[in-house]
């Protein structure tokens, strides 16, 4: 609850409008939206690339235990 008004706050105090381009595509937008905006593409990078890593851990644990199971 504390970060959604830490986050808010932070958004209100950044309306000022600021040009943004991305990937050849730009656009007006105020400048703490822009970088919540940018902040939460980034956690689900992290989000997923993190998934895919404990996946591949499972697997590798499952493996492994099936392997000392038949020992």
């Amino acid at each position: 609850m504390l970060a959604l008004l830490v986050m808010l706050i932070f958004v209100f105090q950044n309306l000022q409008r600021s040009e943004i381009s991305f990937f050849g595509l730009s656009g007006d937008a105020p400048l703490g939206l822009a970088l919540l905006g940018a902040a939460l593409l980034g956690g689900l990078v992290v989000f997923c690339l993190g998934s895919v890593r404990i996946v591949q851990l499972r697997k590798l644990a499952r493996g492994r235990q099936q392997h000392v199971d038949r020992s």
